[in-house]
């Protein structure tokens, strides 16, 4: 009896084995959901070749939901670039076409379509220029006026500028209009 419960724990353990990954075609090597890729690169400035810092760098793929048959877009991985603009986004699936979307304050956005090729799961984008945004590069006008009057701890300053009555009088006649004078 022994014997014969040992073969029936052999033979089953075995045939568990010899059974595809999820996912995978009979006789396949993985899963359709193999997260092994890698991207990275450089952000620099267009004219100065410079690293720029703080970029903002998604991974971005477009799903189909089977149910509604509505595209979505899903972000699969980002980060934001280090002082020399380097990034690396890993863990990646390297099935599909995903698009990478570089932003950063006072360049335009980047939008770049990606694909990884087999066998090459290790992808070097290299030194990626972004250009300068003029329009946020424009200036600013500042204005600033002064009020009526100001209270100080131990005065009162009154700005005749404001006083439309000031206009065409003599220093005495504006010394009667202020109050408590």
């Amino acid at each position: 009896m022994t014997k014969i419960l040992g073969l029936l724990l052999m033979f089953s353990s075995t045939i568990a084995f010899a059974q595809p990954p999820a996912g995978a075609r009979p006789g396949g090597f993985g899963g359709n959901n193999s997260m092994n890729g890698r991207f990275y690169g450089r952000i620099v400035d267009a004219k100065t070749n410079k690293g720029i810092d703080a970029s903002s760098i998604q991974l971005i793929q477009t799903k189909i939901n089977p149910q509604t048959k509505e595209k979505t877009e899903a972000i699969l991985s980002g980060q934001l670039t280090k002082a020399n603009g380097d990034f690396s986004l890993e863990n990646l699936p390297t099935n599909g076409e995903m698009k990478l979307k570089i932003t950063a304050i006072g360049y335009l956005t980047i939008e770049k379509s990606l694909k990884f090729q087999a066998p090459n799961f290790d992808v070097d984008l290299g030194n990626i220029k972004l250009e300068l945004d003029a329009k946020q590069l424009e200036e600013i006008k500042v204005v600033a006026s002064k009020p009526f009057m100001q209270m100080g701890v131990d005065r009162k300053i009154f700005n005749v500028e404001k006083n439309l009555v000031s206009t065409g009088q003599t220093a005495t006649e504006l010394m009667k209009n202020i109050p408590g004078v």
